[in-house]
This record gives C-alpha cells, sequence and structure tokens, in this order.
C-alpha cells in the first residue's frame, strides 16, 4: 500500500508542466495525488489584448485551499497625451510592468503549492504509519484493541485541531502577503502615471515659455507708451505729498496750541527720543503708575516737545490701561518703546530704531538673529493688535468728532507673515548686523510700524 503511494507521488513530477497557468498545474497534482481540493478544474489561461497596447490579466491564481482561485488585478492604461513620442514610451513601460506583475503573481501562486505538497506528504506518512500499527494490532490480543482505539481517536481530535490552527495561520499570513503584493503593484502603476504627468507638464511648461517670450516682447514695446505716463504719474504724487506734508505740519501746529490733553499730541514728540526718556525712567522691569515710573515718562516727553502735560490725566490713565495688554499693572519697556514710537512723530527708520532700541527688546544688540528677530517683530505685532483699537477708540471719544482725517484701517501681519518674510531675509545666514535688520523692518513691513493715529 505504501510503494503505491510512492509511485502516485513520484509520477505527479514525471509529467509534463504547462508554462501559461498556474491553475494548470494545481489541477495536475491534484488529480495524480487524489487530493481533495476545490480547486475547479482549468486549462491554460491566456491574456487577451487590452485597448490601449496594454493585456488585461484575466481568470485567477492559486492561493490556498480556502481561498483557491484570486482575481489578477488589472490596471487602466496610462491616459493619452496626444504626444506620438511620449505615449509610444509609456505604452511600452505599461507593458513592461504588466509583464512584471504577471510574473510577481506567477511566483506568488507557485509558493503556494509547496504548502499544498507538504501536507500530501504529511498525509501520506501517517498513512504508512497507521499500516505499520494495523499490522501490530493484529499480532496483539482483542483486549489492546479497545485501548489503542480510544488513544488513536484522542491523537486524531489533537492533530485535527493542530492542522485547523496551522491552516488558518497560514492562510492569515498569505493574505497579508496578497495585500503588500497589491499594494506594491498599485503603487507601480501610480508612479507610471505620475512620470506620464510630469512629462506633460514638461512639455507644457515648454509652451507657455515660448507664448512667455511673446508677451514680454509686447510688454517691452508696451513699456515705452507708459513711460510718459509715468513721469506725468510722479509728478501728480510730488504734489499730493507736498499737499500731505503742509496737512500734517498744519496739524502738528493746532496740537501745539491746542489746550485739551490728547493721545495725538505724541506726535510732536520725535519717535528717536522714547528710548532715552524710558532710560530717564529708572524702571527696569517697566512702567507703573503706583510707583510714578510712568507719570515721570511722561514728564520727560513733555521736555521734548509734548503738550499739553498728559502726566496726572486721565487721558495718561487711559492710555496706559489701553497699552498693558496683560492688565497686570506693569508696561514692559520693549513694549512701551514701541507703542510710544507708532504714537510719536518721525520716519518709520526712527520708529524702528526707537522700539529695537529700548531696554529689553529682543533685537536690540548689535547682531540679531533670527529668533531675535523674530521675537521683535511678533512682540510689535501682539502690541499693535491688543494695544490699536483700544488706543484709536479712546482717541475718538476724547476728541469728541473734532478729528478731521481718519488713519488708515488698522492691520497686523500675522505670525505666518512674519515667519515667510524673515526666512527670505536671512535665508542660511544664523544673523545679521542690527543695521541691516533695522532698515529692511522699515521698509519690508510698512503696516507693522506704521503711525498708529
Amino acid at each position: 500500500m505504501a510503494a503505491r503511494i510512492f509511485d502516485k507521488l513520484a509520477a505527479v513530477f514525471n509529467d509534463d508542466v504547462p508554462t501559461e497557468s498556474t491553475l494548470a498545474d494545481v489541477s495536475l497534482l491534484e488529480s495524480s495525488l487524489q487530493c481533495a481540493s476545490r480547486q475547479p478544474r482549468g486549462t491554460n489561461v491566456r491574456l487577451p489584448p487590452r485597448p490601449g497596447g496594454l493585456a488585461a490579466p484575466l481568470g485567477g491564481v492559486f492561493v490556498h485551499s480556502r481561498r483557491h482561485q484570486e482575481t489578477i488585478p488589472s490596471f487602466g492604461a496610462p491616459p493619452r497625451c496626444g504626444v506620438p513620442t511620449i505615449d509610444a514610451e509609456f505604452d511600452r513601460r505599461g507593458e513592461h510592468l504588466l509583464r512584471e506583475m504577471r510574473q510577481a503573481y506567477s511566483d506568488f501562486s507557485l509558493n503556494g503549492l509547496a504548502w499544498a505538497e507538504e501536507r500530501v506528504q504529511a498525509e501520506a506518512q501517517i498513512r504508512a504509519e497507521r499500516a505499520a500499527e494495523d499490522a501490530e494490532i493484529a499480532r496483539q490480543r482483542f483486549q489492546e484493541d479497545a485501548a489503542r482505539a480510544a488513544v488513536r481517536e484522542q491523537q486524531d481530535a489533537e492533530r485535527a485541531e493542530e492542522a485547523t490552527l496551522a491552516e488558518a495561520r497560514w492562510c492569515s499570513e498569505r493574505d497579508m502577503a496578497e495585500g503588500a503584493l497589491a499594494m506594491e503593484w498599485k503603487t507601480k502603476w501610480t508612479e507610471l502615471t505620475a512620470a506620464l504627468e510630469e512629462r506633460v507638464a514638461a512639455q507644457q511648461a515648454q509652451q507657455a515659455l515660448e507664448e512667455q517670450r511673446a508677451r514680454e516682447e509686447e510688454a517691452r514695446v508696451r513699456q515705452e507708451a507708459a513711460a510718459a505716463a509715468a513721469a506725468a504719474a510722479a509728478a501728480a504724487t510730488q504734489g499730493a505729498e507736498a499737499l500731505e506734508a503742509a496737512r500734517h505740519e498744519a496739524e502738528l501746529s493746532r496740537l501745539r496750541s491746542s489746550c485739551v490733553p490728547s493721545i495725538a499730541s505724541l506726535a510732536l514728540v520725535p519717535a528717536a527720543l522714547v528710548p532715552g526718556a524710558l532710560g530717564y525712567c529708572d524702571a527696569a522691569p517697566g512702567l507703573r503708575k503706583d510707583d510714578r515710573s510712568w507719570w515721570r515718562c511722561l514728564h520727560f516727553l513733555e521736555a521734548e516737545g509734548l503738550t499739553p502735560p498728559l502726566k496726572g490725566t486721565e487721558v495718561g490713565n487711559a492710555l496706559f490701561d489701553a497699552l498693558d495688554v496683560d492688565a497686570d499693572g506693569l508696561l514692559p519697556l520693549a513694549e512701551a518703546g514701541y507703542a510710544l514710537a507708532i504714537l510719536g512723530g518721525g520716519s518709520a527708520r526712527q520708529r524702528v530704531d526707537a522700539a529695537c532700541g529700548s531696554a529689553g527688546a529682543p533685537a536690540g544688540g548689535a547682531q540679531v538673529s533670527h529668533a531675535q528677530a523674530q521675537a521683535q517683530l511678533e512682540l510689535c505685532a501682539k502690541v499693535r493688535l491688543h494695544c490699536g483699537p483700544i488706543v484709536r477708540a479712546h482717541h475718538l471719544k476724547a476728541s469728541g468728532g473734532a478729528v478731521t482725517s481718519q488713519p488708515e484701517p488698522l492691520y497686523v501681519p500675522s505670525a505666518a507673515e512674519l515667519k515667510a518674510q524673515l526666512a527670505q531675509l536671512f535665508a542660511s545666514e544664523a544673523s545679521l548686523p542690527s543695521e541691516r535688520f533695522r532698515a529692511w523692518a522699515a521698509t519690508s513691513c510698512p503696516a507693522l510700524f506704521a503711525p498708529l493715529l
């Protein structure tokens, strides 16, 4: 009996093995070994041509006894872009990927046959062992038959349970491997599509470049025609700037002759004098009203041109409360320097120098690092965002409608905008001279250092 089993095993590997379908391989193995499998008998599976030059895989591949036939996934042909050379190249690459995919799934299927062969060999070995046991039982007494049958039944139950667990583990591992294989080939097809899109984008970019050159030539002709208009606009701008300067001077004259305290009177003090006034107050942590450091600061500003006096007035109290962002009764010198600078007079560069030159300012050194510059701009943005609307509201309320000119709309750059601008400024440098940073801030951050009123 054992000889007949081994003869059948040897005959399986003597037959010719089909070369195009693993389904036929499984059918031949099962028919020769008489293995109880649910795999349907099949013939060679051929792949019909697919539109676009690629062959769509049909049929299935052998996986295991539970999932005996799985369909090979198919992918659509790469889209046509209309350029013959590109289409031909990507059709060829698609066919190459298809052949590789068929080979990979064929290898994946043939690897599954090893497990089926091991199962058949295990069954044959068990049957041989049973035959030897039957011969031994025939030579022993009848009383041992019942005990031996009980032991055999227990062994069969344990072996069946172990075989069920082993098959479940093996099937789970095969399912995971199959999913990984499908994901791998899906990724490769995605890369192929992305490469095609990149090539088409390059073609379109070349066409856009040629169109851009034509537009530049047209723009050059138009630029010559616009030069005269630009000269006329420049003359008009100079006239407008002269009128604005006269209006500003008239506003300052009105503030000098006024007897009513006003926040706008701080415009009479140049912003460059603010750091010195804060230094005279001798208030290391910041300005307070209870220790009169805030009033001393206003007193020094009066000596620099502030009129009428603000110290001891309700306007001075309201101004301190508006600048106290944390509402803790302490106004840090760095915040006070920036706030008084944008309320004072002078140019944008003077306001930047006042903000960076005040005691405690992050960018107060001779060299300014990227972190110090970012901290300085974020501090200015925080003070302008929280204090600007309150100061304007106090000014309009105190003026009682006497304000003749409306300030520009309050705009505060966000932290992301400031970070992007600083990234362009510093590039790969770790620090910059203070002079270079201040000049950049005066020209590149006009909304942050514009006059508040």
